[in-house]
């Protein structure tokens, strides 16, 4: 057997601004795991499925690691009929391409795939604000030309 096929995925835009949040940077990759970026540490940016629609009693969230198809990377059509054993290693071999392949760049890679949600969480949610006039801010900030200087 040779050696998975990885996908190809267009993530040109982040799908939330955590990265922001903690001072890291965005850098869509098709490997998966390294699209969010802090120093020599990466994360992907996840889907989450939870079990419950009332997040504030939610106890565990599954991370989808997604793209470990053995249909894509090894065109194996009908993986139903397969032996699970076999389909089962395929997706491995899919997901530690993957991680190698990070782990060439990245020191540390945080690939933790389920999550305990700790009790003393904090649960909040944010409401998208109003557009401030700019303005209104730079008066409000009081604003000063002298904050920067043309380079170019």
């Amino acid at each position: 057997m040779n050696g998975p096929r990885l996908r190809a995925v267009n993530k040109a835009v982040a799908p939330f601004d955590l990265n922001r949040c903690v001072g890291a940077d965005w850098k869509p990759s098709n490997v998966g795991l390294d699209d969010v970026v802090l120093d020599n540490c990466c994360w992907g940016a996840k889907t989450v499925f939870a079990g419950s629609k009332d997040i504030s009693k939610q106890k565990v969230v599954r991370l989808v690691s997604g793209r470990n198809s053995p249909t894509f990377s090894f065109g194996v059509d009908r993986i139903t009929s397969e032996n699970p054993n076999v389909i089962g290693k395929m997706v491995l071999d899919i997901w530690n391409e993957r991680v190698s392949a990070v782990r060439q760049i990245f020191k540390f890679v945080r690939t933790v795939i389920i999550e305990e949600i700790p009790m003393e969480k904090l649960h909040i949610k944010v409401k998208k604000p109003e557009l401030i006039d700019k303005e209104i801010l730079l008066k409000t900030v009081k604003f000063d030309s002298s904050w920067y200087t043309v380079v170019k």
